[in-house]
Parts: C-alpha cells; structure tokens; sequence
C-alpha cells in the first residue's frame, strides 16, 4: 500500500517505500515536493477534485487507473482522509493507495465469462434458476424470459408465475417435483410442455441439483 500525508499546501510531508517503488524517487526527495510536481501535470489534474475535497473535511474514496515509472500501467484504489486539528480546521490529508489491478483483472474475467455463458444459453435456449427453500424465491437468468416469451416489465419470477405457464396436462407432475422432490436430496430430472402468452406450446426438460449449507440440509 501507498502511504503518504499531504500539508494543508499540498506539499509531501511523508511517503512510505511504495512510493520510492512507484516512482523511481527517494522519500527524501519526495518530501517536500508538491503533489501535482510528483504526479504530473494530467495526473494531478485528475485528483485534484478528490483532493479538494479532503482538504474541505471529506474523507474521499476513487478508484483510478495510473502509469507509474517504475510499476507500469495500475489501477489503484485511493482513499484521502482529512487530519483535523484541535480547532476542527483540515492541516492535511492522510493518502492510502492500494494496488487492485489483479482485483480489476478479475472482476472484468467475470463478466466476460458471465456474457459469454449468456449468449451461450440463448443460443442453446438454455436457462438457469435457483429456488430458496427458506423463503420461496426464485433467482432466474436473463434466457428465462425469452424462452417463456414473457418480459422482466410483465412477468416476476416465482414459482406460481411459472405454474401458471405450465400446460394444464402437465401441471400436477410439475407441482409434485417441485412440492416434494425438490426438497429432496437427489438429482431430478423431468420433461414438461409449457404454454407461452402468444398460445405457443413448447416442450422443456429440466434438471434439478439441490444446494446443501454447512450442516446437509438442502436450502435451494
């Protein structure tokens, strides 16, 4: 972590090593320095408003993107707190810099993962829901909805609104699997006709895995 303290004139007063690292600059010859000397004319611009704000008595989080001399592209997570002095006035601004690039690496290989499997179930009509067993809710992907020829606008998820879709003929033998068999402990699977607003018939199969919590009771 970057750890630094800016005087109420925006001048270093201490940096830790993460800076020397950062910018290839002793904390000697950081001290003393302006911030918008050490950052950069574009740099400084950027945290200027965030800094401001500190220097005004808000403690300040932001998340940005950085090149540093010696570390290359990053993205940082900076927060600014205010240091106070006994008369309630702003002094300075403590500066903690964390590292989350591989956070940020992360979070973007999710939800392109995530976007992939989406495209993936509507191409092959596939969609996915988990039930809560403990209040009887349903969490349904987005694929849901085009199978069943419904809209999020029209439609809210429950297992109700999907017993009403159900075709008349098969509505008992999808009622007692998710009744009785869905509190079980086994796998299921079972193939049922649904009925869609426009009066279209399609045929479904569905598969059921049951979630088990810490002590084996299966809760979705």
């Amino acid at each position: 972590a970057m750890i630094g303290y800016l005087d109420r004139e925006g001048h270093y007063r201490f940096v830790n090593d993460a800076y020397e690292k950062a910018y290839g600059t002793s904390r000697a010859e950081i001290a003393g320095m302006h911030y918008m000397e050490l950052l950069g004319e574009a740099a400084a611009a950027e945290l200027k408003p965030n800094l401001d704000r500190a220097f005004a008595g808000e403690a300040v989080s932001v998340d940005i993107s950085r090149h540093y001399r010696e570390t290359g592209n990053r993205h940082m997570e900076f927060q600014f707190r205010p240091d106070f002095d006994d008369a309630g006035d702003v002094r300075g601004v403590y500066i903690l810099g964390n590292d989350i690039t591989d956070r940020k690496a992360d979070e973007t290989a999710l939800k392109k993962s995530e976007a992939r499997l989406r495209e993936a179930q509507r191409v092959a009509l596939l969609a996915k829901w988990d039930r809560d067993l403990v209040d009887d809710t349903l969490t349904v992907s987005d694929n849901l909805y085009d199978i069943f020829g419904v809209t999020p606008e029209t439609f809210s998820p429950s297992l109700a609104s999907l017993l009403s879709l159900v075709h008349p003929e098969d509505r008992e033998l999808v009622q007692s699997y998710s009744q009785g068999r869905a509190k079980g402990a086994e796998k299921f699977k079972y193939d049922y006709r649904c009925v869609r607003p426009d009066g279209s018939v399609i045929h479904l199969e569905t598969r059921s895995e049951p979630i088990f919590n810490e002590v084996g009771t299966v809760i979705a």
